[in-house]
């Protein structure tokens, strides 16, 4: 059971090594949400909820805000 880290996620994305999930392309399309917004969110956000036991990874919730200053709330796992 591992815990991510704000660090952890962040590190990822500076890297480049982000996976996105045909779900998530769909549903920041359906929104109107850039990738770059949502890289943003997390490199100023704060993780506000873990799922360690979700399948098939762990996950949690990162709650930041976008380059507009809007809220995002981002499932990372």
């Amino acid at each position: 059971m591992e815990v991510l880290t704000i660090d952890m996620i962040r590190e990822l994305c500076q890297n480049s090594r982000v996976i996105w999930s045909t779900h998530a392309v769909e549903r920041l399309q359906l929104r109107g949400v850039k990738r770059s917004d949502v890289l943003h969110a997390i490199t100023v956000g704060k993780i506000i909820e873990q799922c360690p036991d979700d399948h098939p990874y762990p996950s949690c919730l990162v709650l930041g805000n976008d380059t507009q200053e809007q809220l995002l709330h981002i499932v990372c796992g």
